[in-house]
């Protein structure tokens, strides 16, 4: 089964979309309210907020991306470590989603990660032998903070972005939750 996704930059402009909405009515909200006291975070950070994609089909997709490239998720997967050992299940979650995918190591341009710490890096690189120079080519967690919302549908934006760059080709994101789950996509961009 294959599923589809528009194009990268239809994805990120109803990421933003969404988030200015959001912030704008939590703004109103506030001011309507009188006060802000106690509100710290209100309409600051597009990170504030939740993210959503159009996930569809083929010749939808192609329409909706109107001449630009197109994101193909290949396989998902999810994995579960030994209680308290969170950097681990983002590999286990990888390993499964690369072999759904029928996709190796070797064939990954990109990778990018919600590693809220550096170990889940070096653990995924440990695991997989996926160069570190190549994961996370324009940030990550480390870098903008966490938690956040959109966290992880930004970092697939960010992978097909950096596909898009390098001509196109399969990339993979990982994450971690909760001290032991991890979430992994594998994706194209054509």
């Amino acid at each position: 089964m294959s599923v589809w996704a528009a194009s990268v930059s239809l994805i990120a402009a109803a990421i933003a979309g969404l988030l200015h909405s959001i912030a704008a009515s939590l703004s109103r909200r506030v001011s309507s309210a009188g006060s802000t006291a106690g509100v710290t975070c209100v309409a600051t950070s597009s990170a504030d907020g939740t993210a959503g994609a159009v996930v569809t089909g083929k010749e939808t997709a192609r329409r909706l991306a109107n001449g630009e490239p197109v994101l193909r998720i290949l396989s998902a997967a999810f994995a579960r470590a030994e209680k308290g050992r969170m950097p681990k299940a983002p590999a286990i979650a990888a390993q499964k989603a690369l072999a759904l995918a029928d996709q190796r190591v070797a064939d990954l341009k990109v990778v990018t990660t919600h590693n809220p710490f550096a170990v889940n890096d070096l653990w995924l690189h440990r695991e997989t032998g996926f160069p570190l120079d190549r994961m996370n080519p324009l940030g990550c967690s480390l870098i903008y903070g966490h938690p956040q919302a959109p966290t992880g549908l930004r970092a697939i934006a960010e992978l097909a972005q950096a596909l898009v760059l390098q001509g196109g080709g399969v990339g993979l994101f990982t994450g971690c939750a909760a001290g032991d789950m991890g979430a992994a996509v594998v994706i194209s961009v054509e």
